[in-house]
């Protein structure tokens, strides 16, 4: 496993899902004037090694004033899965990409969000149906002991000030 740090914290990915440390030279352009040299199947590599897409790379080469070679720019107009399904090769085995796509698309709230709104809809601040959404339950199914509210026949507080 493989931790990965955003603005929701650590989360814990399998390796072979986690970018890697080259990502950031990526960033500063260290790294890619070297990739306009490589082999697309090369290139596949490193796009799945880095977690990055097509249209990243390409937005990233065109800022850096960098223009790949024309089978190389017809290759990063694809979108990410098809240039990987054509170029990248993986060990045999489960899908890679399909389990990729999978883990990307699934909904993930940050659990001190999670809990924040938990805590307020036990105060009455938030509604249910809220923290349902961040949990991926029917709002049926949230079990958070709501605030009771006061009775008004039997809460004296509320009658002061009506003399």
């Amino acid at each position: 496993m493989s931790e990965v740090v955003n603005e929701a914290g650590p989360a814990q990915l399998p390796v072979e899902y986690a970018p890697t440390p080259t990502t950031r030279r990526l960033l500063t352009g260290r790294v890619a004037p070297v990739l306009l040299w490589l082999a697309l199947p090369v290139l596949a590599e490193h796009l799945w090694e880095w977690g990055i897409s097509t249209q990243a790379l390409s937005v990233r080469l065109r800022s850096l004033g960098l223009t790949p070679g024309v089978e190389t720019a017809a290759a990063l107009t694809l979108n990410t899965q098809a240039f990987l399904r054509r170029h990248w090769v993986w060990s045999p085995g489960p899908d890679p990409i399909t389990l990729r796509m999978e883990l990307a698309a699934e909904r993930r709230v940050p659990t001190e969000l999670t809990s924040l709104l938990e805590e307020r809809v036990a105060q009455g601040l938030a509604p249910v149906e809220s923290l349902a959404y961040a949990l991926g339950v029917p709002a049926s199914e949230v079990e958070v002991e709501l605030p009771s509210l006061a009775d008004p026949d039997l809460d004296r507080d509320l009658l002061e000030g009506l003399d």
